[in-house]
């Protein structure tokens, strides 16, 4: 006997599958909130010394850091 509420899926079969078809559950990698609160996270972190508006050192040497630049 087999319930039609219920969905088979073998052991090794992604449950995430199950949870969108009984419970329409959304990962969050396919939510919009989270892509953009991870990018902004990101972002955030990706920031260098240049990006910044401060200037910590004299300009003369900033151009030479520039021009060795590897």
């Amino acid at each position: 006997m087999v319930d039609n509420n219920y969905i088979y899926t073998p052991a090794s079969t992604d449950i995430t599958i199950r949870w969108k078809k009984i419970y329409g559950y959304v990962p969050a990698s396919e939510q919009e909130t989270y892509k953009k609160k991870w990018a902004d996270f990101k972002a955030k972190f990706n920031k260098t010394l240049e990006d910044s508006d401060a200037i910590f050192v004299n300009p003369k040497v900033q151009q030479l850091w520039r021009k060795h630049k590897v």
